[in-house]
């Protein structure tokens, strides 16, 4: 929702809400790291979509873990 707007300081603390009730949650780890990223923190970035890789190849979700490891491939350029 806040993401959308733009509002990157909310939109990770709505995604962080989300991670704190399932910490599990690989696509929430992903877009947190997107909003990072947009808020300039490259660091937490890269550790959230590293998270995010991780998550998506323990669940077997093969599309998120290529899209999470293609956008950690960018920023680390």
């Amino acid at each position: 929702a806040h993401y959308s707007l733009d509002d990157h300081r909310d939109a990770i603390a709505d995604f962080t809400a989300a991670i704190d009730r399932d910490a599990s949650f690989a696509e929430a780890f992903g877009r947190r790291g997107l909003a990072y990223y947009a808020a300039g923190d490259s660091t937490r970035a890269i550790a959230d979509l590293q998270q995010a890789t991780a998550l998506f190849q323990q669940q077997g979700d093969q599309v998120g873990y290529q899209q999470s490891l293609d956008i950690l491939q960018e920023i680390r350029q």
